[in-house]
């Protein structure tokens, strides 16, 4: 079988010693950098990234849960490789701990497959 989908981990342990990661792991690490990548910080492309963490600021209710949601999708947009499922996609709120745990379910069309990531994003 050969690998259709590779990337850099962005989470290597030394300096100077870069780990590939391949298929869904290749995807999914690119979808977290979306997600953490705030809107105007890459100077070139200013529409890529989403709000997110702006959002984490505001009240803990369902109405930032679905700001948050609509954030995630328009940040899928910039990732062709993957196509958001929201249907199955959800997002529950842990109001004790102050956390929003999000489901993220996406199809990869090159892989025929349907993942889910679990989110875990803490408020403040």
């Amino acid at each position: 079988m050969t690998t259709q989908f590779s990337d850099i981990n962005s989470q290597f342990g030394v300096i100077g010693n870069l780990l590939l990661v391949e298929e869904e792991l290749a995807v999914l690490n690119s979808i977290l950098n979306l997600i953490r990548t705030t809107k105007g910080e890459r100077v070139k492309n200013p529409l890529v990234g989403c709000d997110i963490v702006y959002l984490l600021y505001e009240q803990l209710d369902t109405v930032t849960a679905g700001f948050i949601l609509d954030e995630i999708k328009y940040v899928l947009g910039f990732e062709p490789r993957a196509r958001y499922v929201q249907e199955k996609t959800k997002i529950s709120i842990d109001y004790d701990e102050r956390i929003y745990y999000i489901s993220l379910c996406v199809f990869i069309p090159g892989l025929a497959k349907e993942i889910v990531y679990p989110l875990y994003l803490r408020q403040g």
